[in-house]
């Protein structure tokens, strides 16, 4: 099997190609009902792609992910891994699936979410994140485990910085040492 590997650098031209072929696509499923013209409207599909964002040539996040699915302005996601850069720091956030809306500039990770930051030794586990690009910052209402050298806190709801210098627990915050 061929493994395909396409590297995107979100550009207005890349959009616009994506557009076209989903138009397209649309345009060939005109006969169908409507449940087949949803699933139809999915597709083009990618596996095993890369997207990227960049900000004055620096690097702010990647996207790596097994299937690529484009809906209108949103990009629907499987098996992703999401990479952030800030001064220096890599976190790195794997989950089941996601939703990259370009629009609103967020990626929203849902399914199994697990965020680790190597250097300052965090790791988070939750069902549902959110990483605002425009805030620079991650989001969730759910349920949060926090884990840093021998302690763990848990509580519902969470906001932190992309390099998990500033974070916050929102509710019912319970602390456990190891």
């Amino acid at each position: 099997m061929l493994d395909t590997i396409i590297n995107f650098k979100l550009s207005q031209c890349v959009l616009a190609q994506m557009k076209w072929l989903l138009l397209l696509c649309l345009v060939l499923v005109v006969g169908c009902t409507k449940e087949e013209k949803k699933m139809q409207s999915l597709t083009p599909g990618f596996s095993e792609t890369v997207l990227t964002s960049s900000k004055n040539g620096e690097k702010v996040w990647k996207l790596i992910c097994d299937n690529v699915q484009i809906e209108g302005e949103k990009t629907h996601l499987a098996k992703l891994t999401l990479l952030l850069y800030k001064d220096k720091k890599i976190s790195k956030i794997t989950a089941d699936n996601g939703i990259l809306d370009q629009e609103k500039e967020i990626i929203e990770l849902f399914g199994n979410v697990e965020a680790e930051e190597s250097s300052e030794k965090i790791k988070l586990q939750t069902e549902r994140l959110i990483w605002n690009e425009k805030e620079k910052r991650l989001t969730t209402e759910s349920e949060v485990i926090l884990q840093k050298e021998g302690l763990i806190l848990s509580g519902r709801g969470f906001v932190a910085e992309a390099d998990f210098s500033s974070m916050k627990i929102k509710d019912g915050v319970r602390v456990k040492f190891k």
